[in-house]
Order: C-alpha cells, then structure tokens, then sequence
C-alpha cells in the first residue's frame, strides 16, 4: 500500500510537470534549487551544493518566479529575505523533495542500505542528553545518512515542518503519523547544593515540602503541585512560587542560579545530577511522569534509515530513564 501510494505521488508529479505552463522548465530542479537558498541564506552556498554557479542559481529563482507569477525572495543590498508566500512554498517543496527522496529510498532499501537526509524533531532541553547519544551511534551505524536536528515544542506536523520523525512528549496532530510511547520521563525536585546549605528547612519529608522558594513552571504546576510518595499514594501540595516561568529550561536555569526548588524532568536534568550541580531533595516524591514518544510517518518505518533509528533510540532512551516501580 505504501509503494503504490509514494509511486502515485511520484506520478502525479511528472504529470504535474508534463502539463506545466512553461513545459521547457525542469521544475522539480528549480524547486530543488530555491530550498537549497532558503536552507543556506546565501546564493553563493546553495550553488556550491549544487556545484553550480551563483548567476545560474539566481537566473534559476528568477525562472521559478516567473513561472509562479510572485516574488519568493526579496533581494536588498544586505542580503536576501524570504517572502511569506515563499516560507509557504519553501515548506511544500521540502516536503515534496523528502516524500519523493523517501520513496526512492524505499526502491533502494530493498538491498538495506541506509542513506539520504533523516529530519527529527526533539524538545527543547533534552537535546544534550538525547541528540548527542543517538547521533553517536546512529551515524556509526548509518555512515551514509545525515542526520539533522530540530529543537522546539511545536506540534508534531511533518508537512509544515518538514520532519520524517519527532521524539516529543505530545501525541502528534498529524493525521497520518504513528507513535510509539518509549518510556515514561520521571520528574524529581531538585535544587543546588549551595541553596540547599543556605536553607535550614528538613528537605525529605513531605510536610515541609512547600517550605523552600519554589520556582514554578506553567502550565506544568503553579500554585499546587501533585507528587507521588514510593507507595504511588498521590499528595496536592500549594506553593508560593518566587518565580513563574513558562518553560522547564528556564525553570533549570534559574534552580541553577541557587534562588529556589524546582520540579524538573530526568532527562533535561541527568547531566547536572551526574555532575552534583543539582541534587535530588525529598527524594521519597516524584512528579507525574511525562511519556515519550517517537512520531512517524505512517509506513515510513519500513525505510532502512527510519527502522535503524527507531531501534536505535528506543534503546537508548530506555538506558538513560529510570524505570517506573
């Protein structure tokens, strides 16, 4: 179903391009041609990928420009700027290229070889410890693949941004994704050992939890907070939080910053618990845990790179989370 499918859309496309307006054009190159500008910025970088010269990159703009009928990037004396209908057209002709590099990596794959360009998309704050591990290993295994990042919480929609696969801690809104929850991401309280020496509060029992200077993370918890003891019994607690942020980075950094107690996901937090720069305090209590999932195209699994880098983050993910009990 997933050959006919791509091979339909492959179709489509040369049908598409048959019954242009300007049939002498080579449009899926001119395409081709304009995402390489946007990604670099730079005529002269995009030529270089395309081991053209920079006056054929910009006659090759002006051909698709004029074949559109709309300007897609604004030239000044600075430099150049994407026009809005450009960010739009940038963003299906990136996912027209990937969906059709995709279906002739399917063709290849039948010998399972991995190669091309893996997009993914992760949360903002896991990316030291989750992008670093499984590039590693990934490249090690998938040599020809290159592999780009994007970190953000955006909704996982792959044709707006032009991703194959996400690993996120929401469902995805893309109605024709999939996703396999890999674990479940522990939050602990935590703060400096330089705070925690300036403090004279008890920090293990639960009574004296909402005593410290809490620094809150909306829209995760703000004024009552909900923590699990080791007998999974869940307790409401109200703080007075000194500070309101609205992401658990901020949130990190300010707990960095010795001023206050903050409840922090595992894996934005693993490094500076190694390190010591933050620690565990009333460590009999956790937060709800956050599931992680990794988010594919429907089908996409079966191409070689895809199906190495889900085996491959699956198993590092669930090395680097604690086990819920």
């Amino acid at each position: 179903m997933l050959r006919d499918s791509r091979a339909l859309r492959s179709l489509e496309l040369s049908v598409f391009m048959k019954n242009s307006s300007s049939p002498k054009i080579n449009q899926l190159a001119l395409m081709d041609t304009f995402a390489r500008i946007v990604e670099t910025g730079s005529f002269t970088d995009a030529a270089r990928q395309l081991n053209s010269s920079q006056p054929t990159v910009s006659r090759q703009l002006q051909i698709l420009e004029a074949h559109l009928g709309v300007p897609l990037i604004n030239r000044t004396t600075h430099g150049m700027d994407v026009t809005e209908t450009g960010r739009r057209y940038y963003e299906y002709v990136r996912y027209l290229i990937n969906d059709l590099m995709d279906f002739e990596e399917l063709v290849r794959s039948e010998k399972n070889i991995a190669h091309g360009v893996l997009r993914v998309s992760a949360p903002s704050g896991f990316e030291k410890n989750i992008i670093t591990q499984i590039s590693a290993r990934y490249l090690e295994a998938c040599p020809r693949v290159t592999l780009e990042w994007q970190t953000n919480e955006n909704p996982v929609r792959f044709y707006e941004n032009a991703i194959d696969c996400a690993i996120s801690t929401s469902a995805p809104e893309s109605f024709n994704a999939v996703f396999e929850t890999i674990g479940y991401v522990k939050r602990f309280i935590v703060a400096t050992p330089e705070f925690i020496e300036r403090q004279s509060g008890n920090f293990a029992q639960s009574d004296h939890i909402a005593a410290p200077p809490w620094i809150a993370c909306s829209p995760h918890y703000r004024n009552e907070i909900e923590l699990f003891g080791k007998d999974g019994k869940a307790i409401d607690i109200k703080i007075n939080p000194i500070c309101t942020v609205d992401h658990p980075i901020a949130a990190k950094k300010l707990a960095k910053s010795h001023i206050g107690i903050a409840l922090l996901p595992e894996l934005m937090i693993c490094d500076a618990l190694e390190s010591g720069e933050l620690i565990r305090i009333f460590p009999d209590f956790e937060g709800c845990p956050i599931p992680l999932n990794i988010i594919y195209k429907e089908g996409s699994q079966n191409l070689a790179k895809m199906k190495e880098f889900i085996s491959i983050a699956k198993r590092i993910i669930h090395d680097m989370i604690t086990p819920i009990d």
